[in-house]
């Protein structure tokens, strides 16, 4: 597995000095030293350091030599190996407090010294002190490391998958999917009785849905769309966590049939099936609905102050959160399947709701999509305007609350 460390580099002017100097013929003597004359406790710690990455701090050597059984030689011994280690050109000193290998070659060697099974085994010992002893702001700078020295491992399993959540979720934020879905696709398998209580099933559910994401990301919609339904058909999983999943396979629907009325189909099946939220699937019921809909929001109560809206208290029924996702989901399938009078009538529900359930950041594009279609299809541009605003403030509101998300570049 390719680590993503670079994600969290900086370049700046003291990357200058940290150029290896080392040549072709430095290289090989180092090599040879390390086969013919490294002592025990040397050869420990060039293992050491070789697990921890292209460049290593000295405070996890330290750490890790403070837990080894050859570390119980102390700290004056492991100083003096590492000032030998720079001068046989085996290591060099990073500013005052990293190391790393002179060259490649240097680091083979030390690892082509030992079997696998000792290296997976140092590897394991050595993620468990990290994960152990560093703060928790060192654990999450140092998170990919301490996930890609443990995710091969036997360590225990409940654990080892909640730390690859974090590192699955990490690299997400960075937009390396690929690194993502490894994590998580390695949670998965690590966990045992995924579906068996509540704990354990909020872990699967989380694992399987930012691997799905990831998956979906990557293009790869078949092992996307099983991780969905790994979630949605498990009875073991309430539906309010099977949300993300029914979100993803919407998307997935998008991109398989190419026909938008198969996922406004399948939205419409969910927010009917988990929450009982209904909409007439036939035409002359969809019309009558828009119809009252047109009515409701030509009603002064529908558009509110903006002392009413700052007055509104955040929605926070799971519920109805997951209802208002969907139904923004079945808003743009509507829209795109060509069915306009049932896009209407999701829209001035989500309105509603918002009124009824409590403030929601995704009724400002609702209202800005509704002021459209005022001004431009009932040429009721003093009422769209008003509407206009509502979304405006709306957006200033969910700003103030921090959850804007992306319902201001809808309204823009």
């Amino acid at each position: 597995m390719t680590t993503i460390f670079f994600l969290s580099m900086s370049v700046d002017l003291d990357e200058i000095e940290k150029s290896s100097f080392a040549t072709d013929n430095v290289v090989d003597l180092a090599r040879r030293g390390i086969q013919r004359n490294a002592s025990k406790e040397m050869h420990h710690l060039l293992m050491c350091v070789a697990c921890l990455g292209s460049i290593c701090k000295e405070k996890c050597i330290r750490l890790i030599w403070k837990r080894s059984s050859v570390g119980n030689t102390g700290e004056r011994l492991l100083q003096q190996l590492l000032n030998q280690a720079v001068k046989q050109m085996f290591l060099e000193q990073i500013g005052s407090s990293q190391f790393r290998f002179t060259h490649d070659a240097v680091k083979e060697a030390v690892i082509s010294s030992i079997c696998l099974g000792e290296i997976n085994a140092l590897r394991q010992k050595i993620g468990g002190i990290l994960f152990e002893e560093l703060t928790e702001e060192e654990l999450e700078a140092m998170l990919f490391l301490v996930a890609d020295l443990l995710h091969n491992t036997d360590w225990p399993g409940s654990k080892l998958s909640q730390l690859l959540l974090r590192a699955a979720q990490k690299a997400k934020g960075v937009s390396a999917f690929s690194s993502a879905s490894f994590y998580a696709l390695n949670g998965i398998k690590r966990l045992q009785n995924m579906w068996q209580g509540e704990e354990n099933v909020q872990l699967a559910v989380q694992l399987h849905s930012i691997a799905a994401e990831a998956e979906h990301s990557l293009g790869n919609l078949a092992q996307a769309k099983r991780l969905c339904e790994a979630i949605i058909g498990n009875s073991s999983v309430p539906n309010i966590q099977k949300m993300q999943a029914h979100k993803i396979l919407i998307e997935l629907l998008w991109n398989e049939e190419e026909d938008f009325e198969v996922s406004l189909n399948y939205s419409l099946d969910c927010l009917g099936e988990s929450i009982g939220c209904n909409f007439p699937r036939g035409k002359a019921g969809q019309t009558v609905g828009a119809l009252r809909c047109i009515n409701y929001m030509k009603m002064k109560k529908s558009i509110p102050s903006v002392a009413e809206i700052k007055a509104l208290p955040q929605m926070t029924d799971p519920t109805r959160l997951f209802g208002m996702e969907l139904m923004g989901e079945a808003t743009y399938s509507a829209f795109f399947a060509g069915k306009p009078t049932l896009m209407l009538m999701i829209l001035a529900r989500r309105i509603q709701w918002s009124f009824q359930y409590g403030f929601h950041a995704s009724t400002a594009p609702a209202y800005a999509t509704m002021a459209s279609a005022f001004m431009h299809t009932l040429g009721d541009w003093e009422r769209g305007q008003k509407m206009a605003k509502a979304a405006v403030h709306i957006v200033e509101r969910a700003k103030e609350l921090g959850v804007a998300g992306n319902s201001e570049q809808e309204v823009l």
